[in-house]
């Protein structure tokens, strides 16, 4: 049998997010997700980071803990962070010439 302790390791905080039935969690999650991932702006996407920072302090989870788990997604999202605003329509900023 796997054992994975540090699964439950904050259940037991009472926040706002853990009081919520967790088939509402899951759907929540899930529209969280699909409305951030089909953003198209630079703006919005930002907005979407805001929101999840929201939730989490929701949460009370420790930050410490939060971004341990974070830091491998980050190694997939911080690249469309750094190429989104070259690849969007809109007005130039700057054109380099080579």
């Amino acid at each position: 049998m796997l054992d994975y302790p540090w699964i439950d390791r904050f259940a037991y905080l009472n926040s706002m997010i853990h009081r919520f039935d967790p088939r509402a969690k899951i759907i929540a999650f899930l529209f969280l997700i699909f409305s951030i991932v089909g953003l198209s702006e630079v703006k919005l996407a930002f907005v979407g980071l805001l929101a999840s920072i929201f939730f989490l302090a929701l949460s009370r989870l420790p930050l410490r803990f939060a971004l341990r788990h974070i830091k491998w997604v980050s190694l997939f999202i911080i690249p469309f962070f750094i190429i989104m605003p070259f690849t969007m329509e809109g007005t130039e900023i700057c054109t380099i010439h080579g």
